[in-house]
């Protein structure tokens, strides 16, 4: 069993394909193959069931991935830490991260990379998404958190979040029933301008959908559009973790959009200076497991959770 190994084997579990796990390396499909067919040799069992689909893990696999990303991760704190004197340099990484979300992932992201991979030195830049997918291309980002449609059945590896319709609170009522997105059609909405992913989401699939949206004023700020939505001023859509705070405060109504949806997904630079690097890839697994615990909070934004909490 040999490291190289391990990584590929990761790579191609984390995205569900071989393909797609040889991009995120930036290495040849079929040296991703080879070396996860070799893995499987020297193990004596199948990680992998194979279709034209992708790739699904086996039983064997699920118990090996555990340990293959302890491992990764282990191997790339070693390489941050050798030579481990005091002025050993730090790596720098460059993390591009969704202004709504980095409320809730900055500190503790800063927090466990910091804990878990001292040899590294995290940098966060906040930005709209659409800033961020440019600053990725053009190598200023060496990771980001983006979004994507919610696909029925789609495993995502960063978690995938709700989407709500959210107003000002009445009735002391902070979760009303589910709406689906043809009802958005009476509502004037006050939104960002599409360089933000899920105003351009909700407009492209209303547009599928032959669904005429209304749209009172863009601003590029959420927590603007947030005050002017708690003052009775708004309505707007958003994600969870982009109002959590406003809605535990009381400030605000929800209502899930039951037919629309995305997917959170750490993206990595595709310089050969970063694909494949091991400490770009230590850090998108904290990042990935990070944002699946912010979309399991955000799951709990449910008239059965507040009955029970």
């Amino acid at each position: 069993m040999q490291i190289h190994q391990l990584r590929y084997f990761v790579a191609v579990a984390d995205n569900g394909s071989f393909s797609k796990g040889a991009l995120r390396l930036g290495v040849a499909q079929s040296a991703v193959s080879l070396q996860v067919r070799r893995l499987e040799e020297s193990l004596g069992t199948e990680l992998f069931e194979r279709s034209v689909r992708g790739a699904v893990l086996t039983a064997s696999g699920h118990r090996l991935l555990g340990y293959a990303t302890t491992i990764l991760d282990q191997v790339a704190l070693a390489e941050t830490m050798v030579p481990g004197h005091a002025g050993a340099r730090k790596i720098a990484i460059r993390l591009g991260l969704p202004s709504g979300i980095a409320q809730l992932l900055s500190v503790p992201l800063l927090k466990d990379v910091g804990d878990a991979l001292p040899g590294i030195d995290l940098k966060i830049v906040e930005a709209l998404s659409g800033d961020l997918q440019h600053q990725l291309s053009e190598g200023f980002l060496d990771i980001a958190l983006l979004f994507k449609p919610r696909e029925e059945g789609a495993a995502s590896t960063g978690g995938s979040e709700s989407v709500y319709l959210v107003e000002a609170i009445r009735n002391n009522t902070r979760v009303e029933p589910p709406i689906r997105l043809a009802d958005l059609a009476g509502i004037a909405l006050t939104m960002p301008t599409t360089r933000h992913q899920i105003r351009a989401f909700l407009s492209e699939q209303a547009a599928r959908c032959g669904i005429k949206l209304s749209f009172r004023g863009e601003l590029d700020g959420q927590a603007r559009i947030l005050q002017l939505v708690a003052s009775g001023r708004a309505s707007t859509v958003m994600l969870a973790s982009s109002f959590l705070k406003e809605w535990h405060a009381d400030k605000l109504t929800v209502r899930l959009i039951e037919d629309f949806g995305v997917e959170a997904v750490v993206v990595t630079g595709s310089s050969k200076k970063i694909a494949g690097s091991r400490a770009v890839e230590a850090v998108r697994r904290r990042v990935e497991i990070l944002a699946h615990s912010v979309s399991l909070a955000s799951s709990r934004l449910s008239p059965t959770y507040l009955k029970d909490s």
